[in-house]
């Protein structure tokens, strides 16, 4: 077995931890039992946030649904958000790959990249829109406009 020298090993980037672990579902409850009765609902939000409001929450939450009985390939959709989400926050791809949480364990998965979301300062449950507003409402103290 070949080792590797210390210098390739740091140059290795695996990315940043999650916020929350895949099972600390009741670090917010609301979205734990949402997402354990209706999955296609926190996917919508998800996707709606993702998909910066190209797609709305009712479209994601429908195709989701749809795809479920479709030979169970709702983990098609969850796994490529899920993707989408670590890149947009270089989040570490551990220890599966993204579409073995979706099919092992969908809900666990979609309540986790929700409370990333959350934590990160993006309420997926508010919509793209009202998140938009609320930006523009109050936006962040280091900025400000020059002419």
């Amino acid at each position: 077995m070949m080792q590797q020298s210390p210098d390739v090993l740091d140059n290795l980037d695996l990315g940043v931890p999650w916020t929350t672990g895949l099972f600390d579902c009741f670090q917010h409850p609301t979205n734990a039992i949402m997402t354990a009765y209706l999955p296609c609902v926190t996917f919508g939000q998800i996707a709606e946030l993702l998909d910066e409001g190209e797609m709305n929450c009712a479209l994601g939450s429908y195709i989701y649904l749809a795809m479920m009985p479709a030979l169970c390939s709702h983990w098609l959709m969850g796994s490529k958000y899920r993707a989408k989400l670590r890149m947009k926050y270089h989040l570490v791809e551990a220890p599966f790959p993204d579409m073995v949480f979706h099919i092992y364990c969908p809900c666990c998965a979609l309540a986790q990249e929700f409370r990333e979301l959350n934590n990160r300062g993006l309420d997926p449950s508010l919509g793209w829109r009202q998140i938009v507003e609320q930006q523009m409402e109050n936006p962040p103290p280091d900025q400000f406009m020059a002419r």
